[in-house]
Parts: structure tokens; sequence; C-alpha cells
């Protein structure tokens, strides 16, 4: 419980941060393309509302979507847990968390990850994450 309070905390106030991510990646398609080439949900390459609407739905069915790898842009949060925000553009967040062994950007800097879906568990329960191949500050 306490890990969902504090997610939806970090979403709060991470709205203003939302903001860079969306005025940072217009227009830069050839620089943020990945170098891995199957990617069965590439929401990085969706306007802001549509890659809200559709992290949404992943939220909400996140079942069916285990195993398939995703590329998703947002801004980089860290507080205990990794995570990558997701803005609409005008008000709304939602955020994947994700597990990198690699070198982490800074808060507040806007990402592009590509990785596949899964659950890690803990004593407490099972979370829904990605599991991160390659993450690179954009």
């Amino acid at each position: 419980m306490w890990k969902k309070t504090i997610a939806a905390l970090l979403a709060l106030i991470c709205l203003g941060f939302g903001a860079v991510s969306c005025a940072g990646s217009e227009g830069s398609d050839t620089e943020t393309a990945s170098t891995i080439s199957e990617v069965d949900v590439d929401l990085a390459g969706l306007a802001p509302s549509d890659q809200y609407a559709k992290s949404l739905e992943i939220s909400q069915s996140f079942d069916s979507y285990v195993g398939k790898t995703v590329r998703v842009s947002g801004t980089y949060q860290e507080q205990t847990y990794h995570f990558i925000i997701i803005y609409d553009g005008t008000c709304c967040t939602n955020y994947f968390e994700f597990l990198y062994n690699g070198s982490m950007p800074a808060t507040g800097d806007a990402i592009e990850l590509t990785g596949t879906f899964g659950y890690y568990s803990d004593d407490v329960g099972s979370y829904p994450y990605i599991d991160v191949k390659e993450l690179k500050k954009i």
C-alpha cells in the first residue's frame, strides 16, 4: 500500500517535470531511434496524449502485456524506486516502475527506455515493472 501511495505522490510532484519531456521530444525521431529492432508496443512515437492513453490501457490490463517489448519516453523520477513518468501534455500523468542495471540519469531528465513488461516479487507482494535493456537521455 505504501508503495502505491509513494508512486501517486511522485506522479503529482512530476507534473512540472512532464512538460520538459514533452517539449524536448518533438522533432527528434532520428535522434531517439532505439537500437533494439523488435518492439511490440512503441509508445515513444506517439503524441503525448496518445502515449498517456495507451499507458493507462496497459496499466489496467498489464497481464496481457507481460513478456512484450515496449519503447516509452518520459521523465525519469527516483524515490527509492525508478519510474518513468508519462505526461499527457495538459494535466495528467501515469508512470511505470522499471529496473535497470546501467547508470541512471538525473531526476527530471527526459529519457527513452526499451524493455520487457514483467512482474517482480518481494516479501510484501508482486509488482508490475519494465525490465529495461536500453535507457538513454533524450
